[in-house]
């Protein structure tokens, strides 16, 4: 009788363990990041950034409502700045930082392209579960010295994005992985 009781708990505890396993959803959220930054330049607040002209590019896909997306990008780089003491200016003249970010899935830019063009990638490696509700994604985010032309600090975001995300739910989730990225640039957390 002990035995058969020892043998149905431990079925138990084990069948629950199966089903405490992450579901290949939990996969397709996942993001790899990386940034880089040139040592040898201070970056500090209060500094002034803006954004440098023709520097940013987000490249739609018919696969995701984009219209939304570019200004949500912009708006979160923007704020996560201002909220580490760095001070924005619509004059690129007065800036001392400019900003510029590359935002595509990997239909538009493989991961090859991205390394070569930029010198960065955080190397992803989740197996996109289905072509026709995940494509592979990547924002890079570079800021650089105005006077110098130089990219002081670099970063980037690569994962599987959802295509049937709400708006909302999408917004949400550039949201946070920005300013996940951005927590490693010097100034306030």
């Amino acid at each position: 009788m002990y035995r058969l009781v020892y043998c149905i708990f431990l079925s138990v505890i084990l069948c629950s363990c199966q089903t405490a396993s992450k579901a290949p959803e939990d996969k397709s959220r996942h993001l790899d990041m990386v940034s880089i930054s040139d040592k040898s330049y201070v970056m500090s607040p209060p500094q002034i950034f803006s954004w440098k002209p023709g520097g940013s590019h987000f490249i739609p896909n018919k696969k995701i409502k984009t219209d939304s997306i570019k200004p949500v990008i912009e708006s979160v780089i923007v704020d996560t700045l201002q909220n580490k003491g760095y001070k924005f200016a619509q004059d690129v003249g007065r800036a001392q930082l400019q900003i510029s970010y590359y935002a595509a899935l990997e239909e538009q830019m493989n991961s090859d392209e991205i390394t070569r063009r930029f010198g960065v990638m955080p190397g992803f490696r989740g197996k996109n579960p289905d072509n026709s509700q995940y494509g592979k994604g990547a924002i890079i985010i570079d800021i650089r010295d105005a006077k110098l032309d130089k990219s002081i600090w670099r970063g980037a975001i690569q994962g599987l994005a959802e295509f049937k995300l709400s708006q909302q739910e999408r917004h949400e989730r550039i949201d946070k992985a920005i300013r996940q990225l951005m927590t490693q640039l010097p100034g306030r957390q």
